[in-house]
């Protein structure tokens, strides 16, 4: 404002000082302080023009920082906004990282403990059927053995029957058993061959509680043998029933036609069906002979 006063009162000399130079000579006194009053007023026009227009442009230079500076604020809180945005992006994503790993090391932990208890599990069952197995085999093992002493016996008995027994035992005699089911639910059958022909047979089976055991003997005191081919039958005692026998190659069948079951096995009913024994192997064919005591 005094720059600007100064500049008036300046502008104002020199006008009034421009007006007297160039005024003619002929001019009176009072033409003269007109003149220069007019210079003056004009001077004080151009001043405060001049002044208007500092004014202008001072309040446009501060309207213009103002702006510059809000705008420079607006970016640094959008930056900030921005900056923070990104921060709690980077949080919630390693938040979801964490969870997930979390998940996946539950997840793991759990496979590993089914895993191993699944393979636990296993491993008892595979030792339960392995002591079943073992259990299983040595009851079979004891019932061949039972059957085989029996044929043993009878042949051993056979030998001691004078020149008779004598004359068998230089015979081709041939033994073999076989074995079908569990320990509670099987049947077994042991046969002796002398020249190739049937001469023995022990039968054995068990449904617990109960057990069945026939024995017949070719020339026996409890049996009556006929022989047709390939075909024998055996009458039990009594007529309690009667047993045929094929057989094929190395291949006996034994065909249960009603046998008492009272006298042989002590419960009531007849038994029927065929059991096969095959030479070399230890296992019976059974059909029908274990179905019941209704049977």
């Amino acid at each position: 404002m005094k720059r600007s006063i100064i500049v008036c009162c300046v502008l104002t000399l020199g006008c009034a000082g421009n007006a007297l130079a160039s005024a003619p000579q002929s001019l009176t006194i009072k033409e003269i302080k007109a003149a220069s009053a007019k210079a003056a007023a004009d001077a004080r026009i151009e001043a405060a023009q001049l002044s208007r227009a500092q004014d202008r442009a001072v309040a446009s230079y501060k309207r213009y920082q103002a702006r510059g500076a809000a705008e420079a604020k607006r970016d640094q809180a959008n930056a900030a906004a921005a900056q923070a945005k990104a921060a709690e992006k980077t949080k919630q994503e390693a938040h979801a990282l964490a969870r997930a790993y979390d998940r996946a090391v539950a997840s793991h932990k759990r496979d590993v403990s089914q895993r191993l208890a699944a393979e636990k599990l296993a491993q008892e069952k595979a030792a339960a059927a392995a002591s079943r197995a073992a259990k299983f085999a040595k009851v079979e093992a004891a019932a061949l053995a039972t059957v085989q002493d029996r044929v043993v016996a009878y042949y051993r008995r056979s030998i001691g029957k004078g020149d008779a027994g004598l004359a068998m035992a230089v015979k081709r005699i041939e033994r073999f058993a076989c074995f079908t089911g569990i320990e509670d639910r099987h049947a077994r059958i042991g046969v002796q061959l002398v020249d190739g022909k049937i001469d023995y047979f022990a039968y054995y089976s068990k449904w617990k509680p109960r057990t069945c055991s026939i024995a017949a003997e070719r020339n026996g005191p409890y049996s009556r043998w006929e022989d047709n081919g390939a075909t024998s039958k055996v009458v039990l005692v009594d007529d309690k029933g009667v047993f045929t026998i094929d057989r094929k190659g190395g291949t006996f069948r034994f065909v249960f036609h009603d046998i008492d079951r009272m006298r042989y096995c002590g419960m009531s009913g007849k038994i029927n069906g065929s059991l096969t024994v095959v030479r070399g192997k230890s296992k019976c064919i059974v059909e029908g002979v274990m179905d019941g005591p209704e049977g």
